[in-house]
């Protein structure tokens, strides 16, 4: 990669957008492929607990504010 294009992946916005980027994608091609392979029964399966994973995680940190300091 090129002097200009290190010093831009430095910047934490701009470092943080390529990020959530990535995220994005990430998520896309897992649905595409979860739909693709798994069918529509145990696609509903991996979306309960999908589901019950992500409410988990959001009731248990909800204390965890050391992320917020950081912008």
């Amino acid at each position: 990669m090129n002097k200009s294009g290190e010093n831009l992946l430095k910047n934490p916005y701009v470092f943080s957008v390529v990020t959530k980027i990535c995220i994005v994608l990430l998520g896309f091609i897992y649905t595409v492929l979860q739909s693709r392979y798994l069918g529509a029964a145990l696609k509903g399966d991996v979306a309960y607990i999908s589901s019950i994973t992500s409410i988990t995680a959001i009731v248990f940190g909800c204390r965890n504010t050391s992320g917020v300091s950081l912008f």
